[in-house]
């Protein structure tokens, strides 16, 4: 697997993640209380009076796990542990505090790959994204939006690509990987 041309193997970036009991667990903790997609952004370049030269939109894929901090510090200092991040506390009124932790581009894309084998909501997500982010951990959202909308016939958010993935039949799933293999060929790389 090719996180980025020229990166390190998976391991290397999350070591913890060698022990399948620990890919095991933050898997769980996905499934369970977190968010795996992708997200897009933007890059400003070359700042000129106040105002921004270039503007490149760029997708890449993100992992987000969020819990009440009263309740779950230690698993989401667990999980921030397992991921190589460090987790923050964030003030939500007037629910408390929520300690989250979110990791994206390459990183996000390792820990997918290590707990890939163990994922049951996100299993067909994490294969996705694995095809999608194989040449690179940020496309240009036109060409990303490109190959998306050639996959499925339309732009769609994350959670409703896993919804539809999540109700085809195996045969059919493995049909719509193939082709997404493709589609990442043609305009991912």
């Amino acid at each position: 697997m090719s996180i980025h041309k020229g990166d390190m193997h998976p391991l290397a970036i999350v070591p913890e993640l060698q022990n399948r009991e620990n890919a095991r667990w933050l898997a769980l903790l996905i499934d369970a209380e977190g968010a795996i997609g992708w997200t897009t952004y933007t890059e400003k370049k070359d700042r000129l009076d106040e105002e921004y030269r270039y503007r490149y939109e760029y997708t890449s894929p993100y992992i987000s796990i969020d819990m009440n901090e009263l309740e779950s510090k230690k698993t989401i200092d667990l999980a921030g542990e397992l991921m190589g991040k460090t987790p923050i506390t964030r003030k939500m009124d007037p629910y408390g505090t929520v300690r989250e932790i979110h990791v994206e581009k390459g990183r996000a894309l390792a820990v997918i790959e290590l707990t890939k084998p163990y994922f049951d909501k996100f299993g067909r997500m994490a294969e996705l994204l694995t095809v999608f982010f194989k040449h690179r951990t940020h496309i240009p959202a036109d060409r990303f939006g490109q190959a998306l909308t050639d996959l499925l016939g339309k732009p769609l958010m994350p959670k409703e690509v896993n919804d539809i993935m999540l109700r085809m039949a195996e045969t059919q799933f493995l049909t719509f990987v193939e082709n997404a293999k493709k589609k990442a060929d043609y305009y991912l790389t």
